[in-house]
């Protein structure tokens, strides 16, 4: 009877001790499948960044353009009607350029349940802040100039239209630029109420866009420190 109570024991100890063993695997292997995502999600943010830089710089061509045809409006009103429609033109096209962020990796984390082995709080809390609420105040930033831009274009056809090139339209490459093909501009241009407002919510929307692209970058970089923290 002692003989059997032993083996019980033993054969219990045993399966006790497989049973942890494998939890213990299994748990080294998502760290390991955590620690892998990071690495990965680092090289993806490392990139988001650039993309960021390169859309603020184009944004900025756009504020600067928009600033000259508001001190020309409002002080000298002696622009060459070329500048204006080059000036114009940068308007249309760089101010709805956006940043678009490189969610997959994220994803990855979420569904893998990865995030949830993530051991700085922080971390875990700037990650859902940044692909979550972050990404989504910015994509209706993004849904809204897109819309003010396009409506504002078909408002101002009676003051100002400014055609570009064709073969620079259909160029696949991301911010490409445009040339001038063609443009028109009314007599009445400086009497338009409509092209200066047009110019000042321009410089309002483009100043609130490259703040939270700043906020953007702040919150990334700190992303990067706190991933480096968390492997190693």
């Amino acid at each position: 009877m002692k003989r059997y109570i032993i083996e019980g024991g033993l054969i219990f100890c045993s399966v006790l001790a497989s049973f942890f063993i494998e939890s213990y695997r299994l748990k080294q292997s998502n760290i390991e499948i955590k620690n892998g995502l990071l690495v990965e999600l680092s090289q993806i943010i490392n990139e988001d960044l650039k993309q960021i830089n390169k859309v603020i710089s184009i944004q900025t061509r756009s504020f600067n353009a928009t600033n000259r045809l508001v001190n020309d409006y409002l002080n000298n009103q002696n622009m060459t009607e070329e500048a204006i429609a080059n000036n114009y033109l940068e308007i249309i096209t760089n101010t709805p350029t956006s940043f678009y962020s490189q969610k997959g990796v994220y994803t990855q984390l979420l569904e893998s349940g990865s995030l949830e082995l993530i051991r700085y709080k922080t971390l875990r809390l700037k990650l859902l802040y940044v692909y979550e609420h972050l990404d989504e105040r910015k994509l209706g930033i993004d849904r809204f100039v897109d819309d003010f831009i396009w409506n504002s274009n078909q408002k101002l056809v009676e003051d100002i239209v400014v055609l570009s090139s064709v073969d620079q339209v259909n160029k696949s490459l991301m911010y490409s630029e445009r040339k001038i093909s063609s443009y028109m501009i009314n007599d009445n241009y400086y009497k338009s109420k409509s092209i200066i407002g047009f110019y000042a919510a321009n410089i309002n929307y483009i100043i609130f866009y490259i703040d939270v692209l700043k906020e953007y970058q702040e919150e990334l970089n700190d992303i990067l420190e706190l991933i480096d923290q968390e492997l190693n």
